[in-house]
Parts: C-alpha cells; sequence; structure tokens
C-alpha cells in the first residue's frame, strides 16, 4: 500500500512540475505571438531620401507610414541641423517647416514628398557629407515609437564612402 501511495505522490509531483513547465512555454509563446501581432500590425513611419529624378544633384525627403495602423503626432528632425538647404528661404534643414511642426496623422500607406536637399560634391573622405533623420510618433494606442536613418550623402553623388576602420 506504500508503495502505490510513493507512486502516486510521485506521479502528482511529476505532473505538477510538467504543468509548471507547460504553463511558462504556453506564456513564452503568448508573448512572442502578441509582439509579432504588434509588430505587424503597429505604425512604421519611414524617412527615405532618395535622388530626385526632376532636379539632378538633388536629394527629396519621403516620409511615409509603411505600417498597417495610422501614425500619430509625428515629429521629424535632422542630424546636424546646420546642413545647408536647397530651399529658397531656408538657409539650413534644422530650420525647415517639417523640423519645426508636427504631423498631426499619417494614414497607412500616406507619402509626403517634401523639400529637396542639394547633394555634394565633395571628397569621398569627408565625413560631414553624413545626415541623420529621425522620426517620433505615436500608435493610436498611445505607444510611442522611433526610427532613425542615416544617409551618407557621398553616395547620391556617386562616391564610395570609405570603409568604417572595423568594416571587414
Amino acid at each position: 500500500m506504500v508503495t502505490v501511495s510513493l507512486i502516486i505522490a510521485a506521479a502528482n509531483i511529476v505532473l505538477a512540475i510538467y504543468t509548471a513547465w507547460y504553463a511558462y512555454i504556453t506564456r513564452k509563446t503568448l508573448r512572442l505571438a502578441e509582439r509579432q501581432a504588434e509588430e505587424r500590425t503597429r505604425p512604421r513611419v519611414l524617412v527615405l531620401l532618395h535622388q530626385s529624378r526632376q532636379n539632378p544633384g538633388f536629394a527629396a525627403l519621403r516620409v511615409e507610414n509603411a505600417g498597417e495602423e495610422l501614425a500619430l503626432d509625428i515629429s521629424l528632425s535632422v542630424e546636424p541641423a546646420s546642413y545647408p538647404s536647397a530651399v529658397p528661404g531656408y538657409a539650413t534643414l534644422g530650420r525647415l517647416p517639417v523640423f519645426n511642426t508636427v504631423i498631426p496623422q499619417l494614414a497607412r500607406g500616406q507619402i509626403l514628398e517634401t523639400f529637396l536637399l542639394r547633394i555634394p560634391h565633395t571628397n569621398p573622405t569627408d565625413p560631414s557629407s553624413k545626415v541623420v533623420f529621425s522620426a517620433n510618433y505615436l500608435s493610436i494606442g498611445g505607444k510611442p515609437y522611433k526610427e532613425r536613418y542615416e544617409y551618407d550623402l557621398r553616395v547620391f553623388a556617386g562616391l564610395r564612402p570609405p570603409k568604417e576602420p572595423n568594416a571587414e
């Protein structure tokens, strides 16, 4: 009789351990599924720089919501803000209205073509041709997001930037 009780007690302990492990794995799988669903459905504001077809020697900035959800309260920034602007009346990129006003919303798939900037004809080793654009925005649920895009304008000028010291 004692042997049967020990077997039942051992079986219960094994069952309790298995149930706890299964609950842990299920919770972990559920969290992963929630993160994947959020990544699929969240807004995703892209700040893209592309060569202008109409104005050779210039690059145009495109702001696009490539996500599935509405992006709210989008604020854009540029580093260095002192980079020269090609827009008449604005000496530097940091003074352009797109970097000093909040875009109230950007719907899924909506694209804003904005300013032009002159592509420098610089020395390939000149590091001053790097520009960073950032976008801060909210989802419908109020969750904040930040995207950061770094561009080396030497590429747009047809120059090949030097390799980074640690690059292979």
